[in-house]
């Protein structure tokens, strides 16, 4: 969401009015409004998608569904806070700012029409195979052939 801004900032272009978000040099050298820098992969019933202040990562997951929530002095992130009562005050506020910040207008609206609808999405099962889906695959049988120059002799 922020990474066009961010873009056209470094390229020494016009932002185009139609991107949300800003320019992330604002945020590092600290001159925006904002704290929170929001991101999402993937739309609609895929998206990952969440928001990082200072001190937490907040991610939601669409096809789980599940929160986390990270202590980004434990980057990159081994420890799922979202259920601790220590972190639970962090954890609202940023799912809040998340949630607002969709609502706006930017981004996964289809998913974020109501607190209620937040984490009713349909969940999706992991296929049997996991590269199911995936842009390319060896196909059966496969046998990977290098030119002489490439093999070890």
């Amino acid at each position: 969401m922020d990474i066009a801004p961010t873009f056209c900032r470094a390229a020494g272009r016009d932002e185009d009015p139609s991107y949300h978000g800003v320019d992330l040099s604002e945020l590092a050298n600290g001159t925006s409004e904002r704290e929170t820098v929001f991101c999402q992969y993937n739309p609609g019933e895929n998206t990952l998608t969440g928001s990082v202040n200072t001190e937490y990562k907040y991610v939601w997951s669409a096809p789980d569904p599940k929160e986390d929530l990270f202590a980004r002095e434990d980057a990159p992130g081994t420890r799922n806070l979202a259920d601790s009562s220590k972190t639970i005050v962090a954890k609202k506020a940023l799912k809040a700012q998340w949630m607002a910040h969709h609502q706006a207008g930017n981004f996964a609206e289809e998913i974020l029409k109501s607190e209620k609808r937040f984490l009713k999405v349909p969940i999706r099962k992991m296929p049997k195979d996991p590269d199911e889906g995936l842009i390319f695959q060896d196909p059966s049988g496969f046998k990977l052939q290098l030119p002489e120059q490439y093999l070890d002799e």
